[in-house]
């Protein structure tokens, strides 16, 4: 499957995508749209958008941010497509370091596409109403230029749920 630009028109999709604990992608994806220093792109079957992704360019660096394909279309290979693209439209001697987080879905994509992780860090999110913690570890990685190829690296969460107030 090939990879287009995300449109506006393509908004009103974004909620059969939305990860039920992630924050709400729509002004993410508007700001995507609207910013010269994004470019936001989507896989479609059949006129639904069934795969998202975002690079935000930097400086000298490229995030890539929301990549999410729609559960009924999971194990597919969208994931690592949209991954690619994403990559593929970095020029590496202009952006050497590209980072990007991940999701316990996407890290076993990211890990088939050579990525490693570099670093560490956690969250702390506060459910009030169930007084409990969501402690989110995140390992962060890059992934740098060598020559005429990037270096492989990644970044993942993983979820575990700690009592407190």
């Amino acid at each position: 499957m090939i990879s287009t630009e995300f449109l506006p028109g393509d908004l009103e999709q974004l909620p059969y995508l939305q990860p039920a604990d992630w924050g709400d992608l729509m002004p993410r994806f508007r700001y995507f749209i609207d910013s010269p220093f994004c470019k936001p792109i989507k896989i479609e079957e059949q006129g639904q958008v069934i795969a998202i992704g975002a690079s935000m360019f930097h400086k000298d660096t490229v995030w890539l941010a929301c990549i999410v394909v729609h559960p009924d279309h999971r194990k597919k290979g969208l994931g690592a497509t949209i991954t690619q693209d994403l990559i593929s439209d970095v020029d590496s001697n202009v952006y050497p370091t590209i980072y990007l987080d991940a999701t316990d879905f996407g890290y076993p994509v990211y890990k088939k596409l050579g990525f490693e992780v570099e670093t560490e860090y956690a969250h702390y999110i506060r459910n009030k109403k169930r007084k409990i913690w969501y402690f989110q570890e995140i390992w962060c990685s890059t992934k740098k230029n060598s020559g005429s190829r990037y270096w492989n690296s990644t970044a993942t969460f993983r979820v575990k749920t700690e009592a407190g107030y």
